[in-house]
């Protein structure tokens, strides 16, 4: 990782046009009660967006993030209904309780012992949060696009989602942040 991103500690947010986007995909039923997640939630923003296009189409989403660091998880506690400040890896939660899944995850490799680089972060997410996701829910995917290229990655979603999708960044932010969206 970057030294700019080390010192961000990994947080990109989702860029803007693509929440807009990704937002009007999204349905729910009129009164349905729906439980988000999302465990790199940086200021929370991205989730805060989802939910209130949820709560205007009717539902009762309850969001639910978690976000290392603490400044972030301050002003995501500010618009989510429930933020806790750890390390993911350190959380616990109930499996298939979750009817979306935000996983906008840092970009980097984790570091194993001498400093020897192991898997991807944005693998270790998936495969950390994937069984979090309801049976019928929707994960969502933020990813670079040479991503598309891990089969470990790619054989993790295929065997968890259904009409999987995969779309690139709108113009202007696909060719500034090269990152790809798996909606599944």
């Amino acid at each position: 990782m970057r030294i700019a991103g080390i010192e961000k500690m990994g947080y990109y947010p989702t860029p803007s046009r693509t929440l807009t986007h990704l937002t009007r995909l999204l349905a729910a039923s009129p009164g349905s009660h729906t439980r988000l997640l999302d465990p790199c939630a940086g200021e929370g923003e991205a989730l805060a967006a989802v939910a209130e296009e949820l709560r205007q189409q009717g539902a009762q989403p309850e969001s639910y993030a978690v976000e290392l660091s603490t400044e972030r998880a301050g002003k995501a506690a500010q618009l989510l209904d429930h933020t806790l400040c750890a390390d993911w890896w350190d959380v616990t939660t109930r499996r298939r309780s979750y009817a979306l899944l935000w996983l906008n995850p840092p970009y980097d490799w984790e570091v194993g012992q001498g400093n020897s680089k192991r898997q991807r972060m944005e693998y270790r997410f998936l495969q950390a949060t994937i069984d979090k996701l309801a049976p019928g829910g929707v994960l969502v995917y933020l990813v670079p696009r040479a991503m598309l290229g891990d089969q470990k990655a790619m054989r993790l979603l295929s065997a968890h989602c259904e009409k999987l999708t995969v779309w690139r960044l709108p113009e202007g932010e696909y060719e500034r942040f090269q990152q790809v969206v798996c909606v599944g």
